[in-house]
């Protein structure tokens, strides 16, 4: 099944990779930013550089081109892999392994991108410049697998436009785990649903196989469309986001000041405290709404196995940001960086080193699937939730503090 979305991920692939008219390399310039920075001095609000002389447009301009769509150009070129690989496999029925290894590969870096949600990938509600786009790639904790069952009776995913105005909960890439993993004849419905109480589930039993790969081609060729629209919505030539984080304050018709811009992405750094911490780690090991001592049923891709993955594809993701890409690289220009130039450099080098003990703490579970771990070695599993509220407990409280920023809804009032 073709897709004019590989096109167009060849264009922007080449458009990205062209420099920017509109956001100046931050790199040449960041030795000049940093070298007037003293020890006392807060940021300056909506200044471009605040009176401790950190340029805050320069860092807006690398964390958006040399971060943020870069981790977009990368989940682009996964989601590309993933359609070939889902083609491949309806083919024959035959090479299932490497449709599960596109997949996986994808969703590590889109749990990256959960990170950064900025702009066109926000909800268009709740975020200045946000287009729902996330939504239309990975919908968790929304889903729906009784509807991803009910859609392999129907046949709809066989009309692929059509399929584009079906539930968020029948797509993207939780529904392609679900088709991709799942080899079970039974669904996911009650008894009572009319897939089961009028025998047309039963009637395609032997067809499952193909129906679930013809559905996951479907949804593979969607999610690579999003992908494309995702990074179009970004770099210059095309929707220009990134244009608009570098001239916050200074011509965005989004972000008032630099300051607000840098509060959005301060504020997209908080999914590692709302979901990764608060859902995704404390809620399995038995923390919060929890009855049992563990409940691995609400963990992420629990038919892929995939959750520990997920939770340090989070944590790379956060440090992507704070650090501007490696925190090892003198160029890379991070939340860090701005955080010395306000005269807490004993705060950046303690947050760097909270996010290499969170790392170390997932490689340290020795089972590959959390489930197991919660039972195996629940410890393992409360040590990573208790490596990353270290992190989170200094985001909600000294980060913000100084650096100015406010904390988002969700966050505020949360003293765990």
């Amino acid at each position: 099944m073709k897709t004019a979305a590989s096109g167009l991920l060849l264009t922007l692939l080449l458009i990205v990779a062209a420099p920017q008219a509109c956001v100046e390399s931050t790199s040449s310039r960041r030795g000049a930013q940093q070298s007037g920075a003293g020890p006392s001095g807060g940021p300056t609000a909506g200044s471009g550089t605040g009176s401790s002389g950190f340029d805050k447009r320069a860092l807006l301009a690398h964390l958006g081109q040399e971060v943020i769509v870069t981790v977009y150009i990368e989940f682009a070129a996964a989601a590309a892999s993933v359609e070939a690989a889902a083609v491949g496999y309806a083919s024959s029925l035959g090479d299932r392994e490497a449709l599960e290894d596109a997949w996986r590969d994808a969703m590590a870096i889109w749990e990256q991108a959960e990170v950064m949600l900025v702009g066109p990938a926000g909800d268009s509600g709740a975020t200045a410049g946000g287009r729902d786009l996330r939504h239309e790639i990975y919908s968790w904790p929304l889903v729906n697998r009784c509807l991803t069952d009910q859609k392999l009776v129907s046949g709809e995913y066989l009309d692929p436009e059509a399929f584009k105005n079906q539930l968020i909960t029948a797509r993207g890439l939780a529904a392609l785990e679900y088709l991709i993993f799942n080899q079970s004849t039974q669904n996911a419905c009650s008894p009572q649903s009319s897939i089961n109480a009028q025998g047309t589930w039963a009637a395609i039993v032997d067809e499952l196989p193909q129906r679930r790969a013809d559905y996951a081609v479907t949804l593979a060729q969607l999610l690579h469309e999003q992908a494309a629209a995702l990074l179009s919505a970004w770099v210059a030539e095309q929707g220009n986001f990134v244009g608009e984080l570098a001239s916050a304050g200074n011509g965005s018709t989004v972000y008032a000041s630099d300051q607000a811009a840098l509060n959005a992405i301060s504020d997209a750094l908080f999914y590692l405290d709302i979901k990764t911490k608060d859902v995704k780690l404390a809620v399995p090991v038995g923390l919060t709404d929890c009855a049992t001592a563990i409940c691995p049923e609400a963990l992420e891709s629990t038919y892929a196995g995939f959750a520990k993955d997920e939770v340090r594809a989070n944590i790379v993701g956060f440090a992507r940001i704070f650090h501007g890409g490696a925190r090892e690289d003198a160029d890379a220009l991070g939340f860090d960086d701005w955080l010395v130039a306000a005269g807490a450099p004993e705060l950046a080098e303690r947050m760097g080193d909270d996010i290499e003990a969170a790392l170390a703490a997932v490689d340290a579970i020795e089972e590959d699937d959390l489930a197991d771990a919660l039972v195996a070695d629940k410890a393992s599993v409360e040590s990573l939730y208790l490596a990353t509220k270290a992190i989170t407990d200094e985001l909600k409280s000294q980060f913000v503090t100084v650096l100015d920023l406010e904390l988002p809804q969700g966050a505020e009032g949360d003293n765990d």
